[in-house]
C-alpha cells in the first residue's frame, strides 16, 4: 500500500499496549488524524509539529505511522505555564470539535498562527475565546445575522441558538443573552484578520463565559 506524507501538530498521544503509541495529530490535508506509532517511533511530544509518512489500514480511521521529523518542537511554548495552557487549550478544543479525517488547511493554518502567537498574548481570555469564535464560523456554525430570526427587528442584544438569533424580546429565557457590546465583540473576533485586532479586544469574563457555553451547545451534537 503507497505510503503518502503529510505535517501537522500533535495534539495527544496515547499509550497503546506496552510499547506503542496511538498519536493524534492535527493537518492540514487530513484534519484530525490518529496514527499508530510503533515502538521504536513512540518519542512524541504533544504540541510539536512533525512531518510524518503513513499509510491507511485497510479501511479503518487510524493511519499506520512508518517514520516521522521533528519540525518545530514548540520549545517556547513550555517556558511559561500561561503560555502552555493557551496553547493546550487550542488543542483540546480543536479535539472537541473535529470531525476525523476531514482536511481544513484553513484551521491549520489558523492554529500555526496561535501557537506562534501564545507565548505573546498577555490577556489570555481574549486569546482563548477568539479561538473558539473562530472555530465555530470556520465549521459554519456561528450565525451572527443582523435581524431577529422571529421579528425581523433589527438585533443590539440577541441570543444566539444553534446558528439562528433572536431579539431580546423573543429569546428564550434559558439562553444567555449577548448585549449590544457583546454582539460587536463577537463581530469583530469573527471578522478579525489579524492578532492585532484579536488582542485589542478587552472583555468581562461573563463574555467568555457565553461563548465558552455557546461552542459546547454548538458542538455537542456534532458527535
Amino acid at each position: 500500500m503507497e505510503y503518502r506524507q503529510t505535517e501537522g501538530i500533535v495534539l495527544i498521544c496515547t499509550p497503546f499496549q506496552e510499547r506503542h503509541v496511538i498519536a493524534t495529530l492535527f493537518t492540514a490535508d487530513l484534519g484530525l488524524a490518529r496514527f499508530f506509532v510503533g515502538g521504536g517511533h513512540s518519542q512524541l511530544s504533544a504540541l510539536s509539529r512533525v512531518e510524518c509518512l503513513y499509510r491507511d489500514r485497510g479501511g479503518s480511521t487510524l493511519l499506520q505511522l512508518k517514520e516521522w521529523t521533528l519540525l518545530d518542537p514548540y520549545l517556547i511554548l513550555r517556558e511559561e505555564l500561561g503560555t502552555l495552557e493557551r496553547a493546550s487549550f487550542l488543542g483540546q478544543k480543536l479535539l472537541q470539535s473535529q470531525l476525523p479525517l476531514k482536511p481544513a488547511p484553513a484551521l491549520y493554518n489558523l492554529l500555526l498562527l496561535y501557537l506562534a502567537y501564545a507565548p505573546l498574548a498577555i490577556n489570555s481570555a481574549t486569546f482563548t475565546t477568539s479561538f473558539l469564535i473562530k472555530l465555530l464560523k470556520h465549521d459554519g456554525l456561528l450565525a451572527l445575522p443582523e435581524r431577529c430570526m422571529e421579528c425581523e427587528a433589527p438585533l443590539q442584544a440577541a441570543a444566539l441558538i444553534r446558528g439562528e438569533a433572536f431579539c431580546q424580546a423573543h429569546a428564550p429565557s434559558w439562553s444567555p443573552l449577548f448585549s449590544q457590546d457583546e454582539m460587536r465583540d463577537l463581530r469583530t473576533l469573527a471578522g478579525a484578520r489579524s492578532m492585532r485586532e484579536v488582542l485589542d479586544v478587552r472583555m468581562e469574563d461573563s463574555f467568555r463565559l457565553k461563548v465558552e457555553r455557546l461552542f459546547g451547545e454548538l458542538t455537542e451534537s456534532i458527535y
